[in-house]
C-alpha cells in the first residue's frame, strides 16, 4: 500500500453503520438516549485523552507488545490529536484506570477482573464475543462501551498485536459498537442495546454479516506469477490478459531490484470494478493493497492496468526477507525501487529536504510516529526512500535483507550492520542525501518557480508571475509548458509583443513535441489569434482558430474556435 493507511473508514460502509443505528434506536425499549453518543471507535473524536493499556502478563512478549501500546499512543496523539499515554496491564494507575481506556490484546488482564468480566473467550482455534459471535481462528475482535471502572468514561478494546498489520491498520475507526475482523475485512459488526452497562447487550436488530469476498472472485486466468480473480462477466478474457502482462511488467522491476523468488513465488489478484466495491468488500479505501502474508494483490479495475510495481515490491520483499514492521522500511523501499536515487525524482525530494534544511535523523525515520508526521509534508517516505537507496548503495540486499523484518530496529543497530560507529551514521546519511541533492537542485528550483508564479497568478500579480515562469524557463529552456503559461500571464501583464513570441515559439516546435502536448499547441493558436486581434491583425487571428480545427476536439476547442470566427475582431482579452 501507499500512503498512510491508518484508518478502516469505508465510506459505504459506514452508510450502513449509520442505517443500523438508526435501525437501534426504536428496536426496543430504553435504547434511545444510549444511542445518541457517537458509536464504536468513531468516539476516538470525542474524547480528549486516553490510556493504551498492552498485556504483559505470563507467556506476552512484552517487548512486541509495549512497542505496539507506544505506536498506537503515537498514532492517537499525532494525527489525531487525542493526548494518549500507555502502562502496561500489570502497572496501571487507579488514576489511569478511571480514564478513557483502549485495551490492546486477548489477553489484556483488565478484562476477566471483578470489575469487568470479559465478553469474549478466545484460543488459537478461534472463539465466541458475548456467548453466540463466532470469531474465527485468526480473526480479530473490536469493541467500545463505558468503561465498567469509571462509567463515565469509554473503554475501547482492539485483540490485534501485529506489527505487521499495524503499519496500515493502527486501529479500526468503525461506527458500529462492535466488529469482527479477517486481516481489514469486517466479517461481522453490531450495535448494543445499552453502552452505560457491563457486560452490554447485543442489539438484534442492528447487525450485519459480510460474507467473504473470495467465494465469489473466481479463478479466471493464470500467467507465470499470477492468478487473476474476478466475479462472473467482470472482465473480457482480452483485458483480464492485459493486466496480467502489466502486473507481470510491474513484477520485472521488483525482481530486477531484489532478485528472482524462484519457482514457488504467486500472487493471486482480485479486480475489482470501482473504488466502492473494493472498499465494501476488502475494507481498504485505497485503490490497490496487498496482503504480504496471503501474497495476495487487490486493486481497482483501472489501477490494475498500471504497471506501477509499489505492490509488486512489498510482496517480493516480505517474500524474500519476511515482515517488514517499519514503515520506513517498507514504502522507503518501494520508493527506492519504482523511482531510483539514480533517476530524477528521488534527487529532487533531496534537493527539496536540503532547501528546507530538513534532512530528517534516521532515529526519525524509524520511529513510526515520527515517519508519519514528516509525511505530512509529503517527504517523509521519500526521505524513507533515500535512506534505503542509501542502506543498498552501501550494504546492497544482504544488508537491506538483515534489517527489513528486525523488530524493533533503532539507529543503532541499521549503523552496526552498515559497518559504521553509531555516531557516524547521520552524518553519512545526510552526507549521501546532500549529495544526491546536487543531482536534483536544478530541477526542484524549476519545480519551484513554477509553483511560485502559480501563488502569483492565483494572486493576480501577474508581473510577478512573469518573472517567476522566465526563471523557470531559464532552468528548463524550451519548455513548451512553461512557454504556453508564460503566453499566458504576459497577456494578463499587458506584455503583448512577448507572448506573441512565446505562442510562436510552441508552433513553430511543433514537429518535435510529443502527442500528449497537442492540446498545447491547440490553445497555443486560440492564444495568438487572441493576441493577434489585439495588435489588430485580424486576418491572421482567423488562420489560427481555423487551424485549430484541423486538430481533434480537446476539451471544447472546436466550439471555441467556431465562437472566435463568428464574432468581429476584438481589441480586448478573453
Amino acid at each position: 500500500m501507499t500512503g498512510m493507511r491508518l484508518r478502516i473508514t469505508q465510506s459505504s460502509k459506514r452508510r450502513a453503520l449509520v442505517l443500523l443505528a438508526v435501525v437501534s434506536l426504536v428496536g426496543g425499549a430504553g435504547t434511545a438516549t444510549a444511542q445518541t453518543e457517537l458509536p464504536g471507535t468513531e468516539a476516538f473524536n470525542t474524547i480528549d485523552s486516553v490510556v493504551v493499556v498492552y498485556p504483559s502478563g505470563p507467556g506476552e512478549d512484552v517487548e512486541i507488545n509495549h512497542l505496539s501500546g507506544l505506536r498506537r499512543a503515537g498514532f492517537l496523539k499525532n494525527l489525531l490529536g487525542v493526548d494518549a499515554e500507555y502502562a502496561a496491564d500489570g502497572e496501571l494507575t487507579e488514576a489511569q484506570r478511571s480514564k478513557h481506556l483502549l485495551l490492546l490484546g486477548w489477553n489484556n488482564r483488565l478484562l476477566g477482573t471483578e470489575q469487568a468480566p470479559s465478553l469474549f473467550e478466545y484460543s488459537d482455534e478461534g472463539g465466541t464475543f458475548l456467548d453466540s459471535v463466532s470469531i474465527g481462528p485468526g480473526e480479530d475482535l473490536m469493541f467500545s462501551t463505558a468503561s465498567p471502572y469509571n462509567s463515565e468514561r469509554r473503554l475501547f478494546f482492539w485483540s490485534r498485536i501485529d506489527l505487521e498489520l499495524d503499519k496500515f491498520s493502527v486501529l479500526p475507526f468503525l461506527g458500529s459498537d462492535w466488529a469482527v475482523f479477517r486481516g481489514y475485512e469486517v466479517v461481522r459488526q453490531g450495535m448494543f442495546l445499552d453502552r452505560a452497562a457491563w457486560p452490554p447487550q447485543r442489539n438484534p436488530y442492528a447487525e450485519a454479516a459480510h460474507p467473504n469476498f473470495r467465494d465469489a472472485y473466481a479463478e479466471r486466468g493464470k500467467s507465470e506469477h499470477y492468478t487473476i480473480h474476478y466475479p462472473p462477466g467482470g472482465l473480457s478474457e482480452e483485458e483480464h490478459r492485459a493486466i496480467l502482462e502489466a502486473r507481470e511488467r510491474a513484477l520485472s522491476v521488483a525482481i530486477a531490484g531484489l532478485g528472482n523468488p524462484g519457482d514457488g513465488f504467486h500472487i493471486d489478484l482480485y479486480v475489482f470494478t470501482d473504488a466502492e466495491d473494493k472498499e465494501v468488500l476488502t475494507g481498504v479505501p485505497d485503490p490497490v493493497h496487498s496482503l504480504g502474508r496471503r501474497l495476495e494483490l487487490h486493486m481497482q479495475r483501472q489501477h490494475a492496468h498500471s504497471d506501477n510495481p509499489h505492490e509488486e515490491i512489498h510482496l517480493l520483499a516480505q517474500y524474500r526477507f519476511g515482515p517488514c514492521h517499519h514503515t520506513a522500511l517498507h514504502e522507503g523501499l518501494a520508493m527506492a525501487l519504482e523511482r531510483p536515487a539514480s533517476g530524477s525524482e528521488l534527487a529532487v525530494y533531496a534537493a527539496a529536504l536540503v532547501a528546507q534544511d530538513s534532512v530528517p535523523s534516521l532515529e526519525e525515520l524509524l520511529d513510526e510516529e515520527g515517519v508519519r508526521v514528516l509525511n505530512r509534508g509529503g517527504l517523509g517516505f521519500p526521505a524513507a526512500g533515500m535512506m534505503v537507496s542509501w542502506i543498498l548503495e552501501h550494504g546492497g540486499t544482504s544488508v537491506l535483507g538483515e534489517v527489513y523484518s528486525s523488530e524493533p530496529l533503532t539507529e543503532t543497530e541499521l549503523a552496526r550492520a552498515m559497518g559504521l560507529a553509531p555516531d557516524q551514521a547521520d552524518t553519512a546519511f545526510a552526507k549521501w542525501v546532500g549529495a544526491l541533492a546536487a543531482k536534483g537542485e536544478k530541477e526542484y528550483r524549476f519545480r519551484e518557480a513554477r509553483a511560485e508564479a502559480r501563488r502569483f497568478a492565483q494572486l493576480e500579480d501577474w508581473a510577478g508571475a512573469v518573472e517567476q515562469l522566465t526563471a523557470a524557463l531559464e532552468l528548463r529552456p524550451g519548455d513548451v509548458e512553461t512557454l504556453y503559461r508564460l503566453a499566458l500571464v504576459e497577456v494578463r501583464a499587458d506584455l503583448i509583443a512577448p507572448a506573441e513570441t512565446h505562442l510562436r515559439r510552441i508552433l513553430a516546435a511543433e514537429s518535435e513535441l510529443a502527442p500528449t502536448d497537442q492540446r498545447l499547441v491547440i490553445f497555443a493558436n486560440y492564444h495568438l489569434g487572441q493576441v493577434l486581434e489585439r495588435s489588430d491583425q485580424p486576418e491572421e487571428a482567423r488562420k489560427h482558430y481555423l487551424r485549430m480545427l484541423e486538430y481533434p476536439d480537446r476539451h471544447d476547442s472546436h466550439r471555441m474556435a467556431r465562437e472566435a470566427l463568428s464574432t468581429e475582431p476584438s481589441v480586448e482579452s478573453q
